[in-house]
């Protein structure tokens, strides 16, 4: 009876200290990856030259609004032109999980 008492504590003890560790583990906080593509054109007359390039920045807490409003103001069109040299970029954002 000693010793299933004792093996009884032991067990309860372990059972307690795994609980502790499970419960008192930091949680990585849910992060967006927003990436923002760049598809740029250059005119010049009748010809024109295109090319795209895209930059990645991680958001960590950040709320599906939050998410929201940061893909719509970082999406959009915008036109250039100065001297016969029209530019356009139009800029294309998107959070993932």
């Amino acid at each position: 009876m000693k010793n299933y008492q004792s093996w009884k504590r032991t067990a309860m003890s372990a059972f307690i200290m795994l609980m502790i560790l499970i419960f008192s583990c930091e949680k990585k906080p849910d992060c967006y990856k927003c990436t923002t593509t760049f598809d740029i054109t250059y005119k010049v007359e009748s010809s024109f030259e295109k090319f795209s390039t895209s930059d990645t920045q991680e958001f960590c807490d950040m709320s599906e609004e939050e998410k929201a409003e940061y893909e719509n103001l970082n999406t959009g069109t915008t036109t250039d032109e100065s001297s016969g040299l029209t530019t356009i970029t139009v800029r294309t954002t998107i959070c993932t999980k």
